[in-house]
């Protein structure tokens, strides 16, 4: 070994131990040394891609482990590597080979199994992604991450029961939650205190059982996210507490989402969306200050929340969002009023959308004010946030705007949903082409216009 590669190495165990630090600027710097000293270090090159992709910085982390696997076309991490970053570009039958290639060199890899589980799930090939995802589990049965995964798939696949006893690994890493956890016995007036989970779409999902826990005799708790108290305090018999709060006194506890595995959730035995409340006279009022007229009124929702400081997320919020611009065909349909559902400033990009539409989202304090403005809607046309599970609540008709990556909650391979009966998917056939599915929703509304005329 030359000198310049002995310095290459000692440069690539500084960047192993600032990475054991948790340092990932001294570990990008001392691995980036290495790779000056030594061109062909490969185990350099890849761990530079690792920290790429896990900053979401996809292209670089194909570029570096391109570079990884020039020199060592076997590197297991490297091809693993790879695989992620196409696969988060949406390049998936290349992210699958560089994961078969991985496999091939280890068939023990985990991290080459999950990847290729997640690329076969993407391209709708479920049973093969759901034995590649087994495999995964197989090879690391104690990673959560792993076991997620595989519940997400088994949903999507309509396998429920399975999935749902997956998806508890989502507690792994929690701290324990004080008191007595519920199982899913009788009640007999004890009160059950369900916990905040996930973001707002996951309440407003999941809330659909508490109905069926007041059947059971039980005093129902829910603590909420702030936004969402006021439409929760509607439901009789249900105390809201805010999920910042301590603890209220409780008999029992449970995790919202364990609901459906408790309760022993099935495709035929998914529960109605919890029946939301609304002032009928502040809808009809809404309805009147919309419209006038037989118009129809379509409430619009093209993104969901950004979450810049989760790599991860935000990778995924932009594969479900799009510009309000792209919706402009919709603006072409006859008859119809588009509103703005969609929360925060966004009136720039009203302004330059060449839509016109009428916004009064600024007037909205929280989900309850919402709701009464989407009950004004003949229709909701939104991407995958939390919009979609208000409007399907309020039995309000929902056309989803579904990435072609769609969430496991939407099942695989069909238009429609048992969570929400009044919900249509359009679903993308290309990664990142809305194009085609806006101007399949801009064909179904003139239809619609037509049926009406």
């Amino acid at each position: 070994m030359t000198g310049l590669a002995t310095l290459g190495r000692l440069r690539l165990r500084q960047g192993g131990a600032a990475l054991a630090q948790a340092d990932r600027a001294g570990a990008r710097q001392a691995f980036r040394a290495a790779l000056r000293f030594d061109p062909a270090q490969s185990d350099a090159a890849s761990n530079l891609a690792a920290l790429a992709n896990e900053d979401a910085q996809w292209q670089s982390g194909e570029a570096l482990a391109r570079e990884a696997l020039a020199t060592a076309p076997e590197h297991v991490a490297a091809n693993t590597n790879l695989g992620n970053a196409l696969h988060a570009q949406g390049q998936h039958i290349a992210a699958t080979s560089a994961f078969r290639a991985a496999l091939a060199a280890d068939p023990t890899a985990g991290d080459a199994w999950t990847g290729l589980g997640l690329a076969l799930q993407a391209q709708g090939l479920m049973q093969a992604a759901i034995t590649a995802l087994r495999a995964a589990v197989q090879a690391t049965p104690a990673c959560p991450i792993a076991h997620l995964n595989l519940s997400h798939a088994l949903l999507a696949a309509g396998q429920l029961r399975e999935g749902w006893a997956e998806m508890e690994w989502r507690t792994a890493r929690r701290i324990p939650l004080p008191g007595v956890p519920w199982r899913g016995e009788p009640l007999y007036g004890r009160r059950l205190l369900l916990h905040e989970e996930g973001g707002f779409g996951d309440m407003l999902q999941f809330a659909r059982y508490i109905p069926l826990i007041i059947q059971r005799g039980g005093q129902v708790i829910l603590r909420s996210h702030a936004p969402l108290h006021r439409l929760f305090a509607a439901l009789p018999g249900v105390a809201v507490v805010d999920a910042a709060d301590p603890l209220p006194p409780h008999d029992l506890h449970c995790n919202l989402m364990s609901l459906p595995k408790l309760l022993g959730t099935t495709l035929a035995t998914i529960p109605p969306p919890l029946p939301l409340r609304v002032d009928a006279d502040r809808v009809a009022a809404w309805r009147h200050r919309i419209a006038s007229g037989t118009r129809r009124v379509v409430g619009l929702v093209w993104a969901g929340a950004p979450r810049g400081n989760q790599p991860a997320l935000a990778a995924m919020d932009a594969r479900r969002s799009l510009h309000l611009a792209a919706l402009a065909p919709l603006g072409g349909v006859p008859d119809i009023v588009l509103i703005n559902l969609q929360h925060g400033d966004v009136s720039t990009q009203i302004a330059s959308s060449g839509l016109t539409i009428f916004d009064a989202m600024p007037e909205m304090t929280d989900f309850a004010d919402t709701a009464t403005l989407t009950a004004a809607c003949d229709l909701v046309i939104s991407a995958d946030t939390a919009m979609a599970h208000l409007a399907g609540s309020l039995g309000v008709p929902i056309w989803l705007l579904d990435r072609y990556d769609g969430c496991w909650r939407w099942l695989k391979g069909r238009d429609d949903t048992p969570w929400y009966p009044g919900m249509r998917l359009f679903r993308q056939t290309a990664p990142g082409d809305w194009e085609n599915v806006v101007a399949e929703m801009a064909s179904s509304l003139s239809d619609m216009a037509d049926l009406a005329a």
